[in-house]
C-alpha cells in the first residue's frame, strides 16, 4: 500500500452515525463448510499416485489430493500402493475452497469465463476463480483445511488453490489483487496449515495464526496479529523478513520487504461509553461509543453477537466515535482497529461489551440513561434523558414509569 500523509485534525464532526451501515451489514449469511464427497478406490497392480491422479482428475500433478485424503500414506515418497488395498478419495477434483459469509454485495467468477455472477453461502471455489467484494460488502472463504480469509470491501481475491509439491504438505495460494483479506489458519487433520498469499509487490507465507494483508498496485502491507512469524518476500524472492506477532512490513513493487516494525498501539476506549442502551423497543436503542484519538488515516469496527461476527465497518480518522442503532435485542462486543499511513493495522482494541434491550415498565435506570423512541408524558421528543426519581415515559402506545438512580 502507498505510504499516505498524516491526517491533521482541524476540528471535530458529529459523531459518524451508522443508523444504516452497521444494520446493512448485519446478520450476514454463514454456511457451513461443505463435506467432500469419497468413494473407496481399489489399488490395482501398475497404479501410482500420479496415474490414479490422471485417471481420476486429468492431471498426473495432482498426486497432492491423494495424499490429502489418505494421511496414513505417510511423508515418505514415492508410496508403495500395494494392489488390493483401497484409497479414500473424491471421485472428481474437489473444490479447494467455499464462499461461507456473504455480506451485502460479494461476486465471482471462473478465470476462463467472462461476466461476475453472485456469491452465495456454499459457493464452491477451485483454481483460477476470482471473488470479488464491493462497498459496505465483506466475505469469508473457508478452505479443505478449514483455513479461512475474510475479505474487506472492495477486495479482489484470485484462487489458486493447493498444489502438488515435493512434499506431501502443501500451501493454499491466493492472489490478493487489490483490497485487505485477514487470514485465519487451521489445521488439515492434526497438520499445521499453510497460505501463500502473492500481491503484484511481494508473497506472504503464513503458517498457524492470524494476519491482515493489503495490498494496491505498487505495494502491499502485512500485520502479524497472532502466532508463527509471517514470512514476507518482494516479488521474485527479492530479499526475506520475518514478522512475528504485533510487527509489521511494508513492500513496494520491484524493492525488498522494509524491516519489521511495531504495529500501530491499539486504540483505547472511552471509560464514559456504556454499558447497556434502552429504546422503546430493542431496535429503537441508540447509542455512542468513543475512543481516544490516535495517528492514522482511518479505523474498522467490528461487532460480535455471541460467538457470531454480526457486522463491520471502515470508519473515517475523525471524529473518533460513532452512533449505533438497529441492533436486535443481544449482548454484543466491540473491537476497533486503527491503520497507519502505510498500511499497518494494529491489534484489536480490548472488548468493549454492551448490552441491548427493550425498555420495561418499573425498570431502575442510572440517571442520564438515553432512552430512544420514547418521550416524556409531557413534552414530544425523539429520546429521552433519565433524570433522578420517576420518569413517566410514553413509549408508542405505552406509557411507562422508570426510576433513575444516581450511579454509584
Amino acid at each position: 500500500m502507498h505510504s499516505r500523509s498524516k491526517t491533521t485534525r482541524a476540528h471535530r464532526r458529529p459523531a459518524l452515525a451508522l443508523l444504516g451501515l452497521l444494520s446493512g451489514l448485519a446478520a450476514p449469511a454463514v454456511a457451513d463448510v461443505p463435506q467432500v464427497e469419497t468413494v473407496e478406490y481399489t489399488i490395482t497392480r501398475g497404479d501410482t499416485c500420479s496415474g490414479i491422479a490422471r485417471r481420476l482428475y486429468g492431471d498426473g500433478e495432482r498426486w497432492d489430493i491423494i495424499h490429502e485424503f489418505n494421511p496414513r500414506l505417510g511423508p515418505a515418497l514415492p508410496h508403495r500402493l500395494v494392489p488390493g488395498e483401497t484409497l479414500t478419495l473424491p471421485p472428481t477434483l474437489p473444490p479447494d475452497a467455499w464462499v461461507t459469509e456473504v455480506v451485502q454485495r460479494v461476486e465471482h467468477r471462473p478465470g476462463s469465463v467472462e461476466g461476475w455472477q453472485p456469491a452465495r453461502d456454499g459457493t464452491p471455489l477451485t483454481t483460477g476463480y476470482r471473488v470479488s467484494t464491493y462497498s459496505r460488502s465483506a466475505a469469508e472463504l473457508t478452505f479443505r483445511d478449514a483455513s479461512r480469509v475474510e475479505m474487506h470491501q472492495n477486495t479482489l481475491l484470485v484462487i489458486f488453490g493447493r498444489t502438488a509439491r515435493e512434499t506431501t504438505r502443501t500451501a493454499n495460494r491466493v492472489r490478493l489483487a487489490r483490497g485487505t483479506l485477514r487470514s485465519r489458519l487451521a489445521g488439515l487433520r492434526g497438520e499445521a496449515s499453510t497460505m501463500r498469499v502473492e500481491s503484484a509487490s511481494g508473497v506472504a507465507a503464513l503458517t498457524a495464526g492470524e494476519a491482515l494483508l493489503s495490498a494496491d498496485d505498487g505495494a502491499s502491507a502485512v500485520s502479524n496479529h497472532g502466532g508463527d512469524p509471517v514470512q514476507v518476500s518482494g516479488l521474485g524472492g527479492r530479499g526475506t523478513v520475518a514478522v512475528s506477532t504485533g510487527m509489521g512490513t511494508t513492500v513496494r513493487k520491484g524493492q525488498s520487504p522494509a524491516p519489521p516494525r511495531p504495529l500501530p498501539p491499539a486504540p483505547v476506549w472511552s471509560a464514559e461509553n456504556p454499558r447497556a442502551a434502552w429504546g422503546a423497543t430493542a431496535d429503537a436503542a441508540v447509542f455512542d461509543l468513543a475512543w481516544a484519538p490516535t495517528d492514522g488515516v482511518g479505523y474498522r469496527i467490528e461487532l460480535s453477537r455471541g460467538d457470531a461476527r454480526f457486522a463491520a465497518a471502515d470508519l473515517p480518522p475523525d471524529p473518533p466515535s460513532l452512533t449505533l442503532s438497529g441492533l436486535p435485542v443481544g449482548r454484543y462486543t466491540a473491537r476497533l482497529t486503527v491503520t497507519d499511513g502505510d498500511g499497518l493495522v494494529s491489534l484489536p482494541s480490548k472488548p468493549w461489551v454492551i448490552e441491548v434491550a427493550p425498555i420495561a415498565d418499573g425498570m431502575a435506570l442510572p440517571v442520564g440513561t438515553r432512552v430512544a423512541g420514547c418521550h416524556t408524558v409531557d413534552a414530544a421528543a425523539p429520546e429521552v434523558r433519565v433524570v433522578a426519581g420517576e420518569n413517566r415515559l410514553r413509549c408508542g402506545a405505552r406509557t411507562l414509569s422508570v426510576t433513575g438512580e444516581a450511579a454509584r
